[in-house]
C-alpha cells in the first residue's frame, strides 16, 4: 500500500488493490508554502517535518465490523485488534500505514455499559448518512517541550487495554469530543514505549 498526503486529502492505496480509500481532514497546508522566497521554503520544510511526525489518523465509525470489512477489502489489508478506552467509551482496530504511523478505526464500545459521557474524537457526532469519517490526526513527540507551538490543548495521561490484557500508556493533548472534525492535530508521547505502529504487522502500507 502506498499512501500520500496531498491537496488536503489523506489517500490510502494498496499494492493489493486498485481501489483507493480517501479521507478528507483539512483544506489548506499546515503552514504557508509552495511559493517563492525564504518564508515559503521554511513553510515547505516544516510541512515535510510535520508529515514525518504523523503518528496516527483517527477514523471514527458507527459500525466497526462494517468499516473494517469495507476499508480492509478496498485496500487488500487486514486490521489488527486494538484495545479499549474504558474512560472514553470507545474501542479500536488498527492498521499499520508506515514504520511509525497507523490508521485507527474508533467506535463506541458495545461492551462498556458503564460509560455515560461524551465519547471522544467525534464518535457521537457522526451524521446518520455515513458510517465513518476521518476526525482527528496525531503528531508524535518525545516530551511536552518538543513542539510547544503545535500544542492545541492541555496535556493529560491516557491508556487502553491491549488484546493481550496488558495496558499501553501515553500522554497526549486533549483531542476533545467536539467538533466532529478537528483540523489541527493533537500531540502524543508514548513515554519511551514502542508505539502501536511499531507493534503492528507490516501490511504493506505507507503514508
Amino acid at each position: 500500500m502506498v499512501t500520500t498526503l496531498a491537496g488536503g486529502v489523506f489517500v490510502l492505496s494498496s499494492t493489493a488493490s486498485s481501489v483507493r480509500f480517501k479521507a478528507h481532514v483539512w483544506a489548506r497546508p499546515l503552514v504557508p508554502g509552495n511559493g517563492k522566497g525564504k518564508g515559503s521554503e521554511r513553510g515547505d520544510t516544516l510541512n515535510r517535518y510535520l508529515r514525518a511526525m504523523i503518528d496516527h489518523l483517527v477514523y471514527a465509525v458507527k459500525d466497526m465490523e462494517l468499516a473494517e470489512r469495507t476499508i480492509g477489502l478496498a485496500l487488500g489489508a487486514e486490521f489488527s485488534p486494538g484495545g479499549r478506552h474504558p474512560n472514553r467509551g470507545t474501542h479500536t482496530r488498527l492498521l499499520r500505514i508506515g514504520k511509525t504511523t497507523y490508521l485507527e478505526l474508533l467506535a463506541a464500545d458495545p461492551e462498556n455499559a458503564t460509560f455515560n459521557g461524551a465519547r471522544w474524537m467525534g464518535v457521537d457526532l457522526l451524521p446518520q448518512a455515513i458510517n465513518g469519517k476521518l476526525t482527528r490526526w496525531a503528531l508524535a513527540v518525545t516530551g511536552r517541550d518538543e513542539a510547544p507551538e503545535l500544542s492545541t490543548g492541555e496535556w493529560q495521561a491516557g491508556s487502553r487495554r491491549l488484546a493481550d490484557g496488558s495496558t499501553l500508556r501515553w500522554e497526549l493533548t486533549e483531542p476533545g469530543s467536539r467538533p466532529l472534525v478537528a483540523i489541527a492535530p493533537f500531540l502524543i508521547d508514548w513515554l519511551g514505549q514502542p508505539s502501536p505502529a511499531q507493534r503492528l504487522p507490516d501490511a504493506g502500507c505507507r503514508l
